[in-house]
């Protein structure tokens, strides 16, 4: 759990070899909540609103994907949505959770749907926000990085903000089209980060969706 003086500082555990930084709260099924990009940016500075609300329900565990936050930065380490993907099934082999639901949050959402394409079984249902993961006018190096188009057998619920600067809501859009199982929600007045922007809204439908 973290500390009141460090509240960004959780527990510690080995990822698929890399110390993982990563906070917990509530029990029941697992959520796994995958941050953004950005300076600065950590798992409790994307999540601190939403997972008081989603431990009420489930077992949270919030990781720093590496690169990020508090978790270590291994000499030689190559950055990318295999290595952070892989982080992710680490975690979970370590804490012994065989199956999860994921929420990722713009560049977590990429890695969100590399776990689901390739560890199905692993997965619950998949929310994503703001999220990457289908090719848009960006520059050639990142769309290598983050472009392609998923085939999902199972559930996703689509989050995106109407007013989004960072990632236009046209790939929610596309996603939509490209997951069957695809539920699509726009909130208007609302921009990248509609956890925090629409946080009742935001937690009300993800919970809605992981209960239903």
């Amino acid at each position: 759990m973290a500390t009141e003086e460090k509240p960004e500082i959780g527990a510690t555990a080995d990822a698929n070899g890399i110390k993982t930084n990563y906070l917990e709260a509530g029990q029941g099924d697992a959520v796994i909540p995958v941050h953004g990009s950005g300076p600065g940016v950590t798992a409790y500075s994307n999540w601190r609103l939403v997972i008081p609300a989603l431990a009420e329900y489930f077992r949270v565990l919030a990781p720093d994907m590496v690169g990020f936050g508090y978790t270590e930065r291994p000499e030689g380490i190559r950055y990318g949505v295999q290595t952070w993907a892989d982080q992710v099934i680490g975690l979970m082999d370590t804490l012994g959770v065989p199956r999860a639901h994921l929420i990722g949050n713009s560049f977590g959402g990429a890695i969100g749907l590399r776990i689901a394409t390739q560890h199905p079984d692993r997965v619950g249902k998949l929310v994503l926000m703001g999220s990457m993961g289908v090719s848009f006018p960006i520059t050639e190096g990142l769309d290598r990085v983050w472009g392609y188009e998923p085939s999902l057998p199972h559930r996703a619920l689509i989050i995106h903000g109407r007013e989004d600067k960072v990632i236009p809501v046209q790939t929610s859009l596309r996603l939509m089209e490209l997951i069957d199982n695809g539920d699509l929600a726009v909130y208007s007045h609302c921009g990248h980060w509609s956890m925090i922007e629409r946080n009742r809204d935001f937690n009300r439908a993800v919970h809605e969706f992981l209960t239903d």
